[in-house]
């Protein structure tokens, strides 16, 4: 195929873009998407970083591990690199095809413990929460339905007022924790990734 000589040819060279055209050749050769990453932003994400994309932007997860966070849709379309259903003339319907710089978010303190990434929107957010010993982690007041993600080390988790016994969460559990807990706390050594609603003008940020 087209796609395969052109990953022949690129072998060898240091570009990065070249390199993944390679790689992408090799596992999908009949794919016209392995030429992705010639006319696309290819951003490499180091931990604690993030990137916002908005509604309409092709993009692809090439390796590693990541959190994504979007909001509720069901015109999620897929683009290529799949063995699933493409629908040509609605993904060029629905894309933005104008260009626009790729800017990784380094997310700024919100509070003790926690690093929060700034986004442009008001579905959701998502915040990167430390955990230390001896100094516990506070959920702020008011607070929204939260997702807790534990990406690393072990937490217990208090419900504040409820008289229930903390709840251990491991790297790579996670927990749903309503809306209607006022409030919750965190001890151990731990990091998490946590997403929810902002709040209303006012309200705490954190």
């Amino acid at each position: 195929s087209i796609a395969a000589s052109i990953g022949e040819q690129c072998r060898g060279r240091r570009e990065p873009r070249f390199e993944w055209v390679r790689r992408l050749a090799r596992d999908f050769p009949s794919d016209p998407g392995v030429l992705a990453p010639l006319f696309l932003n290819v951003v490499h994400l180091l931990p604690g970083e993030a990137i916002y994309l908005r509604a309409g932007e092709l993009h692809a997860y090439l390796e590693g591990t990541g959190i994504e966070l979007m909001a509720n849709s069901d015109n999620v379309l897929r683009g290529g690199l799949t063995t699933k259903h493409i629908d040509v003339a609605e993904l060029i319907h629905v894309l933005s095809f104008e260009e626009s710089p790729a800017t990784i978010i380094h997310g700024s303190a919100a509070g003790p413990g926690v690093n929060l990434y700034a986004l442009p929107i008001s579905e959701f957010r998502l915040a990167r929460i430390e955990v230390v010993p001896n100094v516990p982690f506070a959920s702020a007041s008011p607070r929204s339905v939260e997702i807790l993600l534990c990406v690393r080390g072990e937490g217990r988790l208090t419900v504040l007022g409820s008289g229930l016994e903390p709840i251990r969460v491991h790297r790579g559990e996670s927990l749903l924790v309503p809306a209607a807990v006022g409030g919750y706390s965190i001890a151990g050594e731990a990091e998490f990734y946590r997403a929810d609603v902002p709040p209303e003008d006012g309200a705490p940020k954190g």
